[in-house]
């Protein structure tokens, strides 16, 4: 077998077998549904043969009404505060290409992220440094592993989270095909699977189904699948669809977002 094949083999079942060691589970009994809708917007400044620099916008909008209490009690009731956008993110940085089948990045985000109980975005900034390695499969199939850290400072009032750094890793591998035909690139399609790895917080607790107590484990993870459609040699259109799984750090609800999205790249 090649070795860089069976590197990324063991790679992808080492990550996905902590994912579901901890993870959050696709059927919790306590899983509620959500729907949404995302917008990315991405630039590349190609500066050099090996280093490109990113400006990046993101705004995404929720679909399902957010809402307190149980249904069927006098305490429920849906939150007054559902704005547009729920999410607004800015993110900028630069991506560097150390070896053919190495990159490194480091970026600078500002997210906002809207409290449905006042209505008001919270702003987070989030520096973030990335290593991805990336394998040939084939001639038409790339494979990658994305080592992401975020270090997140919450700005946002009555979070809690003002004076402290929360550090997360995520981990994402993913397969990409590409479609060439006479040397030109026709069409891209990927699937990833990524996970959200709490560091420096959360807490153990016991798993209210099970009784099994479980460390500060994984808080969320994604599955999602899209497309790269090119309209011209620097400019593609980027539709995509995924699938969030999180749970709550405070109790043992869990959620799950269909999240439809729109991307559009620009390379110059």
């Amino acid at each position: 077998m090649n070795i860089k094949l069976f590197c990324i083999i063991i790679s992808i079942l080492a990550t996905t077998g902590t994912a579901f060691s901890l993870h959050v589970p696709f059927n919790h009994p306590n899983r509620k549904q959500s729907f949404a809708l995302q917008q990315d917007l991405r630039l590349f400044y190609k500066v050099t043969s090996h280093f490109k620099l990113l400006f990046e916008g993101q705004m995404k909008e929720s679909l399902t009404t957010s809402t307190t209490g149980t249904p069927g009690t006098g305490n429920f009731q849906s939150s007054s505060n559902q704005k547009f956008p729920e999410i607004l993110a800015f993110r900028v940085g630069g991506l560097y290409r150390l070896q053919s089948n190495l990159k490194i990045g480091a970026y600078y985000q500002l997210h906002n992220r809207r409290n449905h109980h006042t209505g008001r975005l919270n702003s987070e900034h989030v520096p973030m440094v990335d290593i991805v390695p990336r394998f040939k499969l084939s001639s038409r199939f790339v494979a990658e592993l994305r080592l992401r850290n975020e270090l997140n400072i919450n700005t946002g009032s009555g979070q809690g989270r003002i004076t402290k750094v929360w550090y997360t890793i995520k981990i994402r591998p993913k397969i990409t095909y590409f479609l060439i035909e006479d040397a030109e690139f026709k069409l891209g399609a990927f699937f990833a699977y990524e996970i959200y790895i709490p560091v420096n917080y959360g807490s153990d607790r016991a798993d209210p189904f099970t009784g099994e107590i479980r460390p500060n484990g994984m808080m969320e993870h994604w599955l999602y699948t899209g497309l790269v459609l090119p309209f011209t040699e620097k400019l593609s259109l980027n539709p995509y669809y995924a699938l969030r799984f999180n749970r709550s750090g405070g109790d043992h609800t869990a959620a799950m977002t269909h999240i439809v999205g729109l991307g559009l790249t620009l390379n110059i």
